[in-house]
C-alpha cells in the first residue's frame, strides 16, 4: 500500500489510475474519512500534551492535596476524551483502511491504456504462424483421440472440467514441467519450490485480496489459501524487504499447481 500522505498529495495521478484499471474507488469517501481522521488525530494529540502537562503539575504538588484535587479532575476529564476520540478513530481507521485496499498501483507510463485485449501493442513477435491445408484440432481433443487425456475421468473424481492425463500424456506433463524449469534455469533464473498454501498476508501482498477472496480456495479453520498462481508465494518470498536497485532485477522460477473457481480466461473452464 502507498503511504497516505503520498496518495493525499498526488490524488489525481491515483484518480487516473484507477479510472484506467477500471477500478471503482470512493474518492469523496477516502478524502472525507482522511480528514475526520486527521482531525481526530489531531485532536488526542492536543489532549494527551495537556494530559502530560497537568501530570507534572500534580508531580509537582504532591504535597498540597487540595491544589491536586481540581488538575486530578481535569485530567480524568481529558483522559475520558481521549478515549472517547480513539473509540470514534479506530472506527475512521477501519472504514478508511478498506478504502486504501482498492486503491490500484500506478501503471508505468509506457504501459497502453485500453478497455479490452484489443488495445494491447505488439512488442515483438517471433516466428510465423504456418497456414495448414488440414483442420487444426485443439491439444484436448487430440490427446482424448490419442488416449492420453481423459476428462470422464477427472469428472468421476472430482467434477466437470478437471483432466486425467494418461501414460505417455502424464509422462509429456512431467517432461513440459521439467523443460520450462530447466530452461529458465540455463537462464539465470533460481529455482525455488514453495508451498501451495499461503496465508492471509502473502494474498494481500499480490492483490488477490481483498478483491478476489470469493474466487480463492480458503480454508477456515487454518485461515490459510490455496495458491491461484506460483506468482503468490513466490513474490512473497521478498515481501517486506527493501531491494537495493543494484541487486535488480531478481530472477525466481517455480513450478505449483494452482487453484481458482473464477470462469473465464484463467478459470477451470479454460482448456
Amino acid at each position: 500500500m502507498f503511504p497516505i500522505k503520498y496518495i493525499r498529495e498526488n490524488i489525481e495521478k491515483f484518480k487516473k489510475a484507477s479510472e484506467a484499471k477500471g477500478e471503482k474507488v470512493d474518492w469523496e469517501e477516502f478524502e472525507k474519512l482522511d480528514n475526520e481522521r486527521r482531525k481526530y488525530i489531531s485532536f488526542i494529540e492536543e489532549r494527551r500534551k495537556i494530559q502530560n502537562d497537568l501530570t507534572e503539575k500534580i508531580a509537582s504538588l504532591k504535597n498540597n492535596r487540595e491544589a491536586i484535587q481540581p488538575l486530578l479532575l481535569q485530567a480524568k476529564k481529558y483522559s475520558d476524551e481521549i478515549r472517547e476520540y480513539e473509540k470514534k478513530l479506530s472506527e475512521i481507521e477501519k472504514k478508511f483502511k478498506k478504502i486504501l485496499e482498492t486503491i490500484p498501483n500506478i501503471p508505468h507510463p509506457s504501459v497502453p491504456e485500453g478497455k479490452d485485449s484489443s488495445s494491447n501493442v505488439v512488442v515483438r513477435e517471433w516466428g510465423e504462424i504456418e497456414e495448414k491445408d488440414f483442420e487444426v484440432l485443439p491439444h484436448w481433443e487430440i490427446g482424448e483421440k490419442l488416449g492420453i487425456l481423459d476428462f470422464s475421468l477427472g469428472a468421476k473424481i472430482t467434477g466437470s472440467f478437471f483432466p486425467v492425463f494418461l501414460g505417455k500424456g502424464a509422462s509429456l506433463v512431467r517432461a513440459l514441467i521439467n523443460f520450462m524449469l530447466d530452461f529458465h534455469k540455463k537462464n539465470g533464473f533460481e529455482e525455488v519450490w514453495v508451498p501451495s498454501l499461503v496465508n492471509r498476508e502473502s494474498m494481500f501482498g499480490t492483490g488477490q485480496l481483498p478483491k478476489l477472496e470469493e474466487d480463492m480456495y480458503h480454508l477456515d479453520k487454518d485461515d490459510y489459501f490455496l495458491i491461484p498462481t506460483a506468482e503468490v508465494p513466490v513474490t512473497n518470498l521478498l515481501r517486506n524487504q527493501i531491494i537495493p536497485e543494484e541487486k535488480l532485477p531478481i530472477y525466481y522460477v517455480a513450478y505449483t499447481p494452482c487453484f481458482r473457481r473464477e470462469a473465464g480466461a484463467y478459470g477451470k473452464e479454460t482448456k
